[in-house]
């Protein structure tokens, strides 16, 4: 046959084989699942396997892909960072809580009494006026004065407290937080919820 199959030898070995080193080795086959074989321009038959460095259908590459993706989330994340920092600026003054106000006068407090006044309850024994924050020391919820028992009961995991804010039973294990009471120059009771207090500690009228 003489060397009529040489040319096409040729061309064969220099598309699909490699020279390293001195060693042919075939071309990397490297392929992405589920696409076609080869450059596939038309269609491709299911099942088929594209290498690395071939395109699919749309002449999308992988690499280009990948860096495609990246574009869009890097522009998607900017544009909801844009939308908190909006939101942000545009939202008004934040309310502050204030942390002391005035309950009152003492007088409004007769001997024996607890009185909810502004998320704290006021009480009068025969010592004087004190104050309890109206918040479970387990987790914080409200808790309500039973009249019938003398006791504070916590309606969430079952806390119960004494008149002087005292733990009694309940998976809180601490007493209710004193709230630091005193009287202004008008004689108004205020209280103080910055400034720590002692349980004991009362104030008394005139």
């Amino acid at each position: 046959m003489g060397n009529t199959g040489a040319p096409w030898m040729s061309r064969y070995l220099s598309q699909n084989m490699l020279k390293v080193s001195g060693k042919p080795r075939t071309a990397s086959t490297e392929a992405l699942p589920g696409v076609a074989t080869g450059r596939c321009r038309s269609g491709c038959r299911p099942g088929a396997r594209l290498t690395a460095g071939a395109t699919d259908a749309t002449g999308l590459t992988r690499r280009r892909f990948i860096r495609l993706s990246g574009i869009s989330a890097a522009v998607l994340s900017a544009i909801g960072l844009s939308g908190i920092v909006r939101s942000y600026l545009s939202a008004g003054p934040v309310e502050t809580i204030p942390t002391r106000f005035v309950l009152g006068t003492p007088a409004d407090f007769p001997p024996g009494s607890v009185t909810l006044r502004e998320g704290i309850f006021v009480l009068r024994d025969s010592a004087g006026l004190f104050a309890v924050k109206a918040e479970c020391s387990h987790l914080g919820c409200r808790i309500r004065w039973n009249a019938g028992e003398a006791v504070f009961d916590c309606p969430c995991h079952g806390s119960r407290y004494d008149q002087r804010g005292g733990y009694l039973s309940g998976p809180a294990r601490k007493p209710l937080t004193p709230v630091h009471l005193s009287r202004n120059d008008a004689g108004q009771l205020v209280a103080d919820l910055s400034r720590k207090t002692r349980a004991s500690r009362r104030v008394r009228e005139g």
